[in-house]
């Protein structure tokens, strides 16, 4: 199982960075870099791939003491939520019409929509990295050396590497994660009536 300080560890070799035994000692530039980095990388990543290990549907908490102008219903925006795919009715059927609004100070976020009792489809914040697959490591690991790069080395070159080295984890991770999501053939499909 792979850890947080692992995958650290594993960026810094992409600088030619001596690794850290552990992320607690604020002194060291190293740990100072991922305190400053590693969580927006994450979050970052989690955003930009979309892959299907961070995707959850959930019901959404109606916000009876909030009214937006224009829609019918206001709901709390999950904690987790690092970017929302989609509002549903609970048959699955998505929603066209919603919003996201900031209401009253930064934190207060809602999901406005006419649809009553919805659902939200959404990329959620992943901490837990046992879950994180292979491809998604590899991806988060470049990204976490190209942001870190000038800091720590102050070289320009390092930071064009792992920006060519991202972007082409994104695509192999894009490639491997759509190859394992389920494929829902139409009814009349060749392969649905060879199966019968």
């Amino acid at each position: 199982m792979i850890t947080e300080l692992e995958i650290f560890n594993m960026a810094l070799g992409q600088l030619g960075i001596t690794r850290v035994s552990n992320l607690t000692d604020s002194t060291d530039k190293r740990v100072q870099a991922y305190q400053m980095y590693y969580e927006q990388a994450l979050r970052f990543v989690l955003a930009d791939l979309q892959l299907s290990f961070s995707l959850k549907i959930d019901p959404l908490s109606l916000l009876s003491d909030q009214t937006v102008p224009g829609w019918d219903y206001a709901y709390q925006l999950p904690g987790d939520c690092v970017m929302v795919q989609g509002i549903m009715d609970s048959d699955g059927t998505r929603e066209t019409e919603w919003e996201i609004r900031r209401i009253g100070a930064i934190s207060d976020t809602v999901v406005c929509s006419n649809l009553e009792g919805a659902y939200i489809e959404f990329i959620q914040s992943v901490d837990e990295t046992s879950v994180f697959p292979p491809q998604f490591i590899e991806v988060l690991k470049y990204k976490l050396a190209m942001d870190m790069a000038v800091f720590l080395t102050s070289d320009n070159g390092k930071l064009a590497a792992n920006k060519q080295l991202f972007d082409s984890a994104k695509m192999d991770a894009t490639i491997i994660d759509n190859r394992q999501s389920d494929q829902i053939l139409p009814d009349d499909s060749t392969y649905t009536d060879s199966r019968a």
